[in-house]
């Protein structure tokens, strides 16, 4: 029960930062950066989990621990490239 509650505010979480992204006109910037950088993410994974101690903010390292299970999940991160590409009620 509590991995679906963690995903559940993974989710939340990914609406927050693909609001940001598509604000700051970076979403599909970010969405080509995951599918290129696919091979890369189990390492960029780790190496986020080591600058763990060095984040005070417990917030970031909320995200950052969100970040980590996308980036280690390879479905996770695919839908997640998808909610940036997805239209998802733009007024472009």
């Amino acid at each position: 029960m509590l991995y679906f509650s963690s995903m559940e505010a993974d989710h939340e979480l990914w609406s927050d930062w693909v609001i940001v992204l598509r604000e700051k006109g970076l979403s599909d910037l970010t969405a080509w950066l995951i599918r290129a950088g696919e091979p890369l993410t189990i390492i960029v994974s780790q190496m986020i989990t080591m600058s763990m101690p060095f984040v005070f903010s417990q917030k970031a390292n909320n995200e950052l621990r969100s970040i980590i299970t996308i980036l280690e999940d390879r479905e996770q991160l695919r839908a997640f490239s998808e909610a940036l590409q997805s239209d998802g009620g733009r007024d472009d």
